[in-house]
């Protein structure tokens, strides 16, 4: 679904959205700064040769207060720093907006949409990358097997380890799937 203008122009540039943000904003930014994008060179230059000067926007839902957003939305912005043609915008998850984009009936963030202006949507990325979400399935599986309290606390645990687990290269994950969702919707336009 397009986003208008007008709709776009509500949102706010990452660099602003860092700058307001109190909660959490030295982790985000030492996770903009620490995410790496080297091994994706490549793919970045075919994304920008797809993209032939022009631009694709990148509609952010996230709030300061999310775990998930703040291990995988300051990738979005590291992208946006590698590609000069990907605009990122940051909406709240209690923006109107939010509406548009729901999973599964509900407001999961983040949640970034990617589009071109004024045109279709390409692809999204919703909340964390595949082998995050396996490592939380796993963790929850077992703590279904152990008597509360010990099963919150394995669920806390686990939440600990993923984001070391973010720092020892998962946002590279969140970084590949974004990259190859969005070189594929790139191509089939194309073709």
């Amino acid at each position: 679904m397009a986003m208008s203008e007008a709709e776009w122009d509500q949102g706010m540039e990452l660099a602003g959205y860092l700058e307001r943000m109190q909660l959490n904003a030295p982790t985000w930014r030492q996770n903009l700064q620490e995410t790496n994008l080297e091994e994706f060179g490549p793919q970045l230059k075919r994304v920008e040769g797809l993209l032939a000067g022009g631009r694709v926007r990148a509609a952010v839902f996230s709030e300061p207060w999310c775990g998930d957003c703040m291990e995988n939305v300051p990738v979005v912005g590291r992208l946006a720093q590698e590609m000069p043609g990907l605009e990122v915008r940051v909406f709240s998850r209690e923006s109107d907006l939010m509406q548009r984009y729901l999973t599964g009936g509900k407001a999961i963030i983040p949640t970034v949409v990617f589009f071109l202006p004024g045109g279709p949507e390409l692809c999204r990325f919703i909340e964390r990358p595949a082998a995050a979400h396996a490592f939380l399935a796993s963790a929850a599986r077992e703590a279904a097997g152990l008597e509360e309290p010990l099963g919150q606390e394995h669920l806390r645990r686990a939440k600990r380890q993923l984001r070391e687990l973010y720092r020892q290269g998962l946002r590279s994950e969140t970084a590949r799937e974004i990259l190859d969702a969005l070189e594929g919707a790139l191509a089939r336009m194309e073709a």
